[in-house]
């Protein structure tokens, strides 16, 4: 929390157009915060995609909570937003979407399903910096997002990582 990692925060912020960022030790811990700021705990079900690093998965378990697996689109390999909406049950609180490959999953559709069935939605944007919906950057759209600064990433640091939001509530 010293004044460079506060820099980096304030510039990433800036840089991404998201309010609030906090540096994390990797993207797997800034998965953990989405999943706890979303208030999703055990027997929560979250609807994610196993097209995707184990990390989106094991944050939603650690959490006690159940990850529930949704096909994707064959077109774009991006969650169908179709098969989470299938997947909803009575027990479903979130949708931790994972935009892969530098591509931004549909996040009109994504919204538009979490709206009518009252969901949180987590963006994992560990392998997505830049990548943008419509215009606007991954990590804008749902309740909470992360980012990770990994050597394998687009934008690395060797390690490290981002939690971000615009939502007040999920601090």
């Amino acid at each position: 929390s010293g004044p460079h990692v506060q820099l980096l925060q304030s510039e990433f912020s800036e840089w991404n157009g998201t309010k609030h960022v906090m540096a994390t030790n990797g993207g797997t811990s800034a998965l953990h915060l989405c999943v706890a700021g979303c208030g999703i705990g055990p027997g929560d079900e979250v609807i994610t995609t196993a097209l995707s690093w184990t990390s989106s998965a094991t944050a939603i378990v650690h959490h006690n909570a159940i990850p529930v697996f949704a096909d994707v689109d064959w077109d774009d390999m991006m969650i169908d937003p179709k098969s989470v909406e299938a997947a909803i049950t009575p027990s479903t609180k979130g949708i931790l979407v994972v935009h892969y490959f530098g591509i931004a999953c549909d996040m009109d559709a994504i919204q538009d399903v979490a709206d009518r069935h009252n969901l949180k939605v987590i963006e994992d944007a560990c392998q997505a910096h830049g990548s943008t919906w419509k215009g606007t950057k991954v990590g804008n759209f749902g309740d909470a997002a992360a980012f990770s600064l990994n050597q394998n990433k687009n934008l690395c640091g060797g390690e490290g990582g981002f939690f971000v939001t615009s939502n007040d509530e999920v601090l």
